[in-house]
């Protein structure tokens, strides 16, 4: 009996050194912990000039899109057709109106309030509250406060990534970020430059072990999003880092950012419970009323692909987007710490499970490692180092102009 206990124990010992050496592999020195001292000032400057390409892609591509329908309208003047009401709503189109809607009255005041119920609360406050320098108008308050936002989004990007590998892959991060595709959600009144600023942030904290702002950090990106939930994971992982060495008390902090996204999330539930004797309303009401209910992520891949390639233009270009991420979540396992996989697969599988995937790479968007394993594929020096400039570039910029012409003439679901 003694020689199967040490046999079982010894196996005990390697399974906790292998599940210690995964948490452990390939992790990165500490941001900040022997970098030089950054200027706030300086990592400012940094990004204006892609924060500024952006809004003036996507503002081109609003006037554009007012272009193409006066010229359909005079060219047939009989059909009577009405401008997309996307198109009138410019800035504030598709979710955005919801989220005016909440912020100017509450959620009674959306045209549908079960189904304003899938909007968590943070915005749409923000944008009550920062409304008031513009007398009130949310629709005003809700654009300048997102792209003020996206600003920051991009200066906390560059610094993060600065501090982690470089200023080049940073500057590179920040630029794709401002041209991808679906970049123009960080124009529009949504709330995903809200819920990506406070998940790098989050991800800092978590990086240098700042256990307390971690879990703040997550704590409101649950009452942002439910996809704020997923930050749970990455919490957990980097809390696992280096746990055996700690404090009991350290060890109790370290759990705490993991539960955050959580208790954010369950406090605006927990109110739609009061409201509405329901906890899970408002996901019942998106996977109902959308049809996001739960499909397997490589047979709705395979729906969406053969869906494709029988006419369905939007589902090729959804599967298409699917193989992508993919390849990014293989550059992120081998270059990145595992918590930044993890993150990514969480996000992708969740989005990609959705029988309705129309939103799934804005979902995919909003996981900013994603960004960091596209912008280390520009600086592989086994690549073209030039390819960011003479091909990556342009395809990301004709890209984010199409959708986002498409967005607002109602063509594409963002």
């Amino acid at each position: 009996m003694s020689l199967v206990a040490g046999v079982i124990r010894r196996a005990r010992v390697r399974a906790r050194a292998r599940v210690v050496a995964f948490v452990h592999e390939r992790a990165p020195e500490l941001p900040g912990a022997s970098a030089p001292r950054r200027s706030w000032k300086c990592d400012a400057r940094a990004v204006v000039p892609a924060w500024v390409l952006t809004r003036l892609v996507v503002l081109g591509s609003l006037g554009f899109s007012h272009v193409v329908y006066n010229r359909f309208e005079e060219q047939n003047p009989g059909v009577g057709l009405r401008a997309p009401v996307q198109l009138r709503d410019g800035l504030v189109a598709w979710d955005g109106t919801w989220y005016r809607d909440i912020a100017d009255g509450g959620y009674e005041a959306t045209s549908n309030v079960r189904e304003g119920l899938r909007f968590f609360p943070l915005w749409p406050v923000l944008g009550k509250v920062f409304s008031y320098p513009f007398g009130g108008n949310t629709n005003v308050s809700l654009v300048v406060l997102a792209n003020v936002i996206a600003f920051a989004l991009l200066v906390v990007l560059y610094r993060f990534v600065a501090l982690e590998r470089g200023v080049e892959l940073a500057s590179r991060a920040v630029w794709l970020l401002s041209i991808a595709p679906l970049a123009f959600v960080l124009v529009l009144a949504y709330s995903e430059a809200l819920s990506m600023t406070l998940t790098v942030l989050s991800f800092w904290a978590l990086r240098t072990r700042r256990w307390r702002w971690a879990a703040l950090f997550g704590f409101f990106v649950g009452l942002t999003r439910p996809f704020g939930l997923l930050l749970a994971i990455p919490a957990f992982v980097e809390g696992l880092r280096g746990i055996a060495t700690s404090g009991w008390r350290d060890r109790a902090w370290r759990l705490v950012p993991a539960v955050a996204p959580a208790v954010g999330c369950g406090v605006y539930l927990s109110w739609v419970k009061a409201e509405h004797d329901s906890f899970l309303l408002p996901f019942r009401i998106q996977s109902k009323a959308f049809g996001r209910g739960f499909d397997y992520p490589w047979a709705r891949w395979w729906r969406a692909f053969h869906d494709g390639v029988t006419g369905n233009v939007n589902e090729i270009l959804h599967a298409g987007w699917v193989v992508v991420l993919v390849v990014l979540i293989v550059v992120l396992a081998r270059r990145w710490p595992a918590s930044y996989t993890w993150f990514c697969v969480a996000v992708l599988l969740v989005a990609v499970s959705a029988d309705n995937i129309n939103s799934a790479e804005r979902y995919c968007l909003s996981a900013f490692p994603f960004i960091l394993a596209a912008a280390e594929l520009t600086v592989n020096p086994r690549l073209v180092r030039w390819r960011l400039d003479v091909l990556v570039a342009p395809l990301a910029v004709t890209g984010l102009t199409v959708y986002s012409v498409l967005t607002f003439l109602g063509g594409y679901v963002p």
